[in-house]
């Protein structure tokens, strides 16, 4: 998108993109939109504000009083903790509708409920223990709905807790 100037400006998705960048990692994201010479708002910031703005009141609290999620990093996009909820908010969906997780095997705290913050729908949470040894993590997959579809990034609320699979005995692999 150009602004009235020429000057490339950044997308609704490329601001909330970066902005959940900076809050993963525990930072501050300032966002400057600023009338011109005579007072008025230009048309485009206004629209990405109110977009910003219809994104938040849904996926929020994602975003405020959160803290960086010492997890291995997600190509799928973003992971912010507050207490013992987890928040993923997605980016890049997975096209086989899973959203695997990693957890270090020494994890007290695993994911033990999911749901869509979009429509408070809940989720399954699947262990996936895919047998590797030498791995230092643990998996688990989030079901997404098939018929669930959305053309913005969107947060998995994740609570945490005491988890009802052992991960500490893996298959030992014989040859």
């Amino acid at each position: 998108m150009k602004d009235w100037s020429g000057i490339y400006t950044k997308t609704t998705d490329d601001i909330l993109d970066m902005r959940m960048h900076t809050v993963s990692l525990n930072g501050n994201f300032v966002l400057n939109f600023g009338p011109d010479g005579k007072g008025s708002m230009h048309p485009g910031e206004d629209k990405i504000a109110k977009e910003l703005g219809d994104w938040m009141k849904v996926n929020g609290e994602a975003v405020h009083g959160v803290r960086h999620a010492d997890l291995p990093k997600t190509k799928m996009g973003y992971l912010t903790q507050k207490d013992s909820t987890l928040y993923l908010t997605v980016f890049n969906r997975p096209v086989n509708n899973l959203a695997r997780l990693a957890f270090p095997k020494k994890s007290t705290a695993l994911p033990i409920s999911a749901k869509l913050l979009l429509n408070n729908k809940e989720l399954t949470i699947k262990h996936a223990d895919i047998g590797l040894n030498l791995d230092k993590n643990t998996y688990f997959d989030i079901v997404l709905p098939k018929d669930f579809q959305t053309d913005r990034a969107f947060v998995i609320k994740i609570k945490l807790g005491q988890p009802k699979i052992k991960s500490d005995k893996l298959m030992d692999a014989k040859m």
